[in-house]
């Protein structure tokens, strides 16, 4: 039985990576190429170099191909052998996708073709919308199996691990740079849209990384009086359970008690009249949980 469940996880996990690999290079091939969006890292640099060389024979698959190996190389030995064995799928993947379309001939302007002339910033908004949504869902699912695309990510670890800088820093140096050198590829409006495009796919890839259930928790304090009857109203009312600690008031130093109680967005009313018609004189704030994971939340609604 444990082997069949780790076989289908690991088919499951191969499945979405390759899922999103697939999203990536269509929202990269169908949209950021024909219309010269860079949004950075590898692809990105392709699309500069691609639009610098103008020669039929350049293939941006190629050029993916090519760094994105000699950097999975160079991380085998910098960055350990986990993580070379973690990248290597997702990172030959991507270019492989891009190469199919390439080897197909499938027309990267498809989408565009049925627009009207003269509507270059439609098209741009088309492709900005579009592809940072398609990138960042392959990106986010990608991300979600606990390894990434290879390319300016592997480089960008590496700054940060002997560059002895913020991992985030790393990020936006290596992909400004990029998107600084369409500069002298394109127009401004295209380096423009690029990087909204960049802010977008993150946008989208938090959204699919903290995917769980959005909640809120409440911090209730009360006195030991009132625990019992908020507790049960909690557990009965609301079909929430609950964590309670004893505190101590700074200004007072009374004993106190603690409940912290996540709910749903609905329930967030009844939690305080609940509270209220026992304690008024309850201490209750309530923040928002950005991602709600386990029993009550995976498997009920709202």
């Amino acid at each position: 039985m444990k082997l069949k469940s780790t076989t289908m996880h690991h088919i499951r996990h191969h499945a979405e990576i390759t899922l999103g690999v697939i999203i990536m290079a269509l929202g990269f091939y169908f949209f950021f190429v024909p219309m010269n969006l860079n949004t950075g890292g590898v692809g990105g640099l392709g699309i500069v170099v691609n639009k610098w060389v103008n020669k039929p024979w350049f293939k941006i698959s190629y050029f993916v191909y090519a760094l994105n190996i000699i950097l999975l190389v160079i991380s085998f030995f910098t960055l350990g052998k986990k993580f070379f064995i973690r990248t290597i799928y997702p990172t030959i993947l991507y270019p492989s996708v891009i190469f199919l379309f390439e080897l197909l001939k499938a027309p990267n302007d498809l989408i565009f073709r049925y627009f009207s002339e003269g509507t270059e910033t439609s098209k741009l908004l088309v492709a900005t919308l579009f592809g940072s949504m398609l990138v960042g869902l392959g990106l986010g699912l990608v991300f979600n199996n606990n390894t990434t695309t290879g390319g300016m990510d592997i480089l960008q670890k590496i700054i940060s691990k002997f560059g002895k800088v913020p991992y985030s820093i790393a990020i936006y140096g290596t992909d400004g740079i990029i998107v600084l050198l369409g500069l002298f590829a394109f127009n401004i409006e295209n380096v423009l849209y690029g990087v909204i495009s960049v802010f977008l796919i993150g946008l989208v890839v938090d959204k699919i990384i903290f995917s769980g259930r959005l909640g809120f928790t409440a911090f209730i304090i009360t006195t030991a009086e009132y625990e019992e009857v908020i507790r049960d109203g909690i557990v009965n009312n609301l079909d929430r359970g609950f964590t309670k600690a004893r505190v101590t008031g700074g200004y007072t130093n009374e004993e106190r008690s603690l409940i912290i109680c996540t709910i749903g967005r609905n329930q967030t009313f009844d939690l305080k009249e609940t509270v209220l018609s026992h304690d008024p004189n309850a201490f209750t704030f309530i923040v928002e949980t950005r991602e709600v994971v386990g029993y009550g939340f995976e498997i009920k609604g709202e």
